[in-house]
């Protein structure tokens, strides 16, 4: 049985997201020593709300064709991925006064993935709808 991409990109993001929790959770502190205490701000937590928003935005092609799963991945994350990348890391470390931090800056830019997501299944299923 094929599975789907927008299912693979699920299980992968649900899979990260739970390996971050489990290193960043303050409970499982004894497990790493705190090793990873000092990426959190700068790396973890925008990686983080990052996969969120790519498992949002999977569970919402989970419902439309594979056709429009597809057609998202060539035509909207071809660029989208690594524009959010380039603007995620030119976020300040810490607290700055001319520009986000990153963990903000994921933040904004996962809520945009999924607004755009929704539109475009939402189009995509209305548009094959039609013809």
């Amino acid at each position: 049985m094929k599975k789907s991409i927008s299912k693979k990109v699920l299980y992968t993001s649900l899979g990260v997201i739970g390996l971050l929790l489990a290193i960043t959770e303050p409970a499982t502190h004894f497990l790493h020593g705190g090793m990873f205490v000092v990426y959190e701000p700068i790396l973890l937590e925008p990686i983080f709300f990052s996969f969120i928003a790519l498992a949002v935005s999977s569970a919402i092609l989970l419902s439309s064709t594979e056709e429009t799963s597809r057609l998202w991945w060539k035509k909207f994350m071809v660029w989208f991925a690594p524009l959010a990348v380039i603007v995620i890391a030119s976020g300040t470390d810490g607290s700055g006064y001319v520009w986000l931090p990153r963990t903000d800056l994921s933040v904004i830019v996962g809520s945009v993935l999924v607004v755009i997501t929704l539109i475009f299944a939402l189009v995509q299923r209305f548009y094959y709808k039609v013809k």
